[in-house]
């Protein structure tokens, strides 16, 4: 099962390391990489969670394949 999240388009903030924590395009896990390849859906909405305004909503459409 592949599993991919596509991440709204919203203002970026940026993060200690000046990556944007928002960006457009769909986020994919490898099923067959390293642990960090087989959450990289999780970390990315833990990063936007952890970047948002407290009150303010996260939308994560998910399609499976």
């Amino acid at each position: 099962m592949v599993t991919t999240a596509a991440l709204a388009v919203l203002p970026a903030t940026a993060h200690a390391d000046d990556t944007p924590l928002v960006t457009t395009g769909p986020v994919f896990n490898d099923p067959s990489g390293d642990a960090t390849a087989r959450k990289e859906i999780l970390t990315k909405i833990g990063r936007l969670a952890q970047g948002a305004a407290a009150g303010s909503r996260i939308r994560v459409p998910i399609y499976l394949m």
